[in-house]
């Protein structure tokens, strides 16, 4: 039994390495985050800043998690329990926007003037497309 959970830690952590280096060498292609994978958590170190993040993971059965993360907060998920398998994730961040541009974005949600919102696309004040990272993991 003992040999069985170290080779499960000692997969996880070859693992993480490996999703570490792939998200490593992804960095100049948009990654919003380094994944780090530990022998009982995944974690997300954001590589820039983000008026905050939502990770949703899901996996063998029925296992389907998601939860937000402030601004400045890393996302992780605890995987002690999860059962043996493959794993998808999914990291979405909120771009930070000022007041001015917040303001904007809710007068043209409530007119329904999608042309404000494509100017602030053009002038670089929102972005241009969604902010999402995902990936793959086995445990």
């Amino acid at each position: 039994m003992r040999e069985v959970a170290w080779s499960r830690t000692i997969l996880a952590v070859a693992l993480g390495l490996a999703l570490s280096t792939a998200a490593g060498a992804a960095d100049s292609k948009g990654s919003l985050a380094a994944v780090d994978m530990g022998a009982t958590t995944i974690s997300f170190q954001p590589l820039g800043s983000f008026g905050g993040m939502t990770l949703t993971v899901s996996g063998p059965g029925d296992t389907y998690v998601q939860q937000d993360f402030a601004a400045g907060v890393s996302p992780a998920i605890d995987l002690i329990g999860a059962p043996d398998g493959g794993y998808v994730y999914e990291l979405r961040a909120i771009p930070l926007l000022d007041d001015r541009t917040r303001a904007e974005m809710a007068a043209a949600r409530e007119s329904g003037d999608t042309a404000v919102v494509e100017a602030l696309k053009q002038a670089g004040l929102i972005p241009s497309q969604d902010l999402v990272q995902s990936g793959s993991f086995r445990i």
